[in-house]
């Protein structure tokens, strides 16, 4: 599943989908800047889902870049729905 299928298929329930998206990303070069993309939406369940995807690749000990890093931080300013 890509990503844009599995945060728009997320339930709020079942993290199962976002895990194996995490784990994709792992390997996808431009994968969490697309990330970063879907964490702007106006959407809350994408908003969601998108900030759960970003918390765990955090956890799995993902270096961001510099400039992905910047985008996180601007995401702690405007994103609302935080997961």
């Amino acid at each position: 599943m890509n990503l844009a299928d599995a945060i728009r298929n997320f339930d709020g329930k079942h993290i199962e989908p976002l895990e194996a998206v995490a784990g994709e990303l792992l390997t996808d070069e431009g994968g969490v800047d697309a990330l970063l993309v879907l964490a702007h939406s106006d959407d809350v369940k994408t908003q969601t889902a998108a900030t759960w995807i970003l918390k765990r690749l955090y956890e799995q000990q993902v270096t961001f870049t510099n400039p992905q890093t910047q985008e996180v931080l601007r995401l702690l300013r405007e994103v609302t729905s935080w997961e």
